[in-house]
């Protein structure tokens, strides 16, 4: 099974394998003292996960000591590793309870055959009750400027200059941006997906005539199979001082769409032509496409652009950019599950490029997730 959403944030309850709470099912009391609260927490669980934890501590408290000597692991790795050992000695259930926060994972977090429980003896991932656990595939960028170069400020609309900023990707340390053809680098700005620059911004441009040298006659309806077409909208004479412009196009029926980037756009005659593997269906009169990834197409709250040679990334702000609100996608996918009898609940994946969560094999699994801001295609 594979989770993967949309642009829109989609959360899921619980997964369709298996609905029963198992052993380390939360108990809310409301009133006490939360120091009382923890006390019962540590009693359910084995091994701990906290943003103020180490790694070189035993895990096995859900805060750190008074002096500092031990408390809870830093990282699911780690106490992954706990669960392995303790396991093989002592095969039992073992709950690992994870404390509220955000967890940036450096690679996708996987439990497989050696994670494994059994059916009298289930391995339990949970976050804290009350808490809540986000376990992130993307980066916060929070190192950003306001353009000054002088030949990017020249390539943007003049109304905007004054409102972009960029972020130098490469220091942030995310080096890999994908393809613009899709399941890349992705924008996030106060956790809703921010759109790669484009033209025109929420309408389409028509073919205004083929080139008829490879022939496509479907009942009729008259095409080539190459992408070389005219177009009369001058706006996009400018994208010809583009890095890496790309178009994406409904080029032959009106339910098949694809990606091309640019090879050639030609003034005298205003001819766009893509690079090949060309659309497999070929391209019409009248049909309809959008250019994107342009830098001199950003001209509203936003809209991004990522110059994937130089790893900058251009953004125009729909509002105040403040700490820990500009993320982007980093991972294909955050958690994959390839063991037997495991609960794996109340955590919430996000900033994927791909697919969320998955699973293989994985008998008698129970899992309760959100997933949100997770997208292979935009």
């Amino acid at each position: 099974m594979r989770i993967l959403s949309g642009q829109s944030i989609v959360s899921f309850c619980v997964f369709s394998v298996c609905f029963a709470f198992f052993a380390c099912s939360s108990v809310c009391v409301f009133g006490q003292n939360a120091a009382v609260e923890d006390a019962r927490i540590e009693k359910k669980g084995d091994f701990f996960v906290a943003k103020n934890g180490n790694d070189a501590w035993s895990g096995t408290l859900s805060f750190p000591n008074a002096d500092g000597t031990d408390g809870p692991f830093a990282t699911l790795e780690k106490a992954r590793s706990a669960v392995r050992s303790a396991f093989s000695e002592t095969p039992r259930p073992y709950c690992v309870i994870v404390r509220g926060g955000l967890y940036e994972l450096m690679q996708t977090f996987t439990l497989d055959a050696q994670d494994s429980g059994r059916e009298n003896a289930r391995i339990t991932w949970k976050a804290h009750p009350g808490e809540t656990v986000r376990l992130s595939a993307g980066k916060y960028l929070n190192s950003w400027t306001k353009v000054t170069d002088p030949a990017i400020l020249a390539q943007l609309p003049e109304s905007v200059r004054g409102e972009i900023v960029q972020v130098d990707l490469k220091a942030a340390g995310v080096e890999n941006y994908g393809s613009p053809k899709g399941g890349g680098i992705e924008l996030f700005f106060n956790g809703e997906p921010m759109t790669l620059s484009r033209y025109p911004n929420a309408d389409f441009v028509k073919i205004v005539s083929v080139d008829v040298n490879e022939e496509v006659n479907v009942r009729g309806t008259i095409g080539d199979k190459v992408g070389n077409f005219r177009f009369d909208d001058e706006r996009i004479l400018s994208w010809r001082a583009e890095k890496d412009p790309w178009v994406h196009g409904y080029w032959f029926w009106d339910w098949a769409e694809e990606r091309h980037p640019v090879a050639e756009i030609d003034a005298e005659t205003k001819t766009l032509k893509v690079k090949p593997p060309y659309h497999s269906y070929g391209y019409r009169k009248n049909q309809w496409f959008y250019g994107f990834n342009l830098l001199c197409e950003i001209d509203q709250p936003g809209e991004y652009y990522v110059d994937r040679e130089a790893g900058i990334l251009y953004f125009y702000p729909p509002a105040e950019v403040k700490k820990d609100t500009l993320a982007v996608s980093v991972l294909d996918s955050a958690v994959k599950i390839q063991s037997d009898w495991v609960t794996f609940q109340n955590f919430t994946l996000e900033f994927c490029r791909a697919t969320a969560f998955s699973m293989h094999g994985a008998n008698g699994l129970a899992v309760g997730l959100t997933v949100r801001n997770c997208s292979g295609t935009r």
